[in-house]
């Protein structure tokens, strides 16, 4: 596992030193990580950043939630960085529409 905080520039930042995993275990509970949550339909998108994670491209998850009462995962993509995160989090609401029609 590797341990990241979010830059300036919206791109994960390796943290290091002996208290790495300290420091992504409290960003894990920071709000601020959260990109964005909707409901669409019966459905729910999350994208959140991931301060522990075994690549840069995996930093940014995106998943989708439905339908409800089940609510089971019904798709997942990562990716690197936080421009791409609200992108791949658009791409997905508009496949979960399509999906609950």
């Amino acid at each position: 596992m590797i341990y990241w905080r979010l830059g300036d520039d919206g791109c994960p930042v390796q943290l290091t030193g002996p208290d790495a995993m300290k420091e992504a275990s409290r960003l894990m509970e920071d709000a601020s990580r959260i990109v964005k949550q909707e409901d669409v339909g019966d459905y729910w998108v999350s994208t959140v950043f991931l301060p522990m994670a075994l690549s840069r491209e995996e930093c940014f998850e995106t998943m989708a939630f439905g339908p409800r009462p089940a609510m089971a995962e019904i798709d997942k993509s990562t990716c690197g960085s936080l421009r791409l995160a609200k992108i791949q989090h658009e791409l997905m609401v508009e496949f979960v529409k399509r999906i609950g029609q």
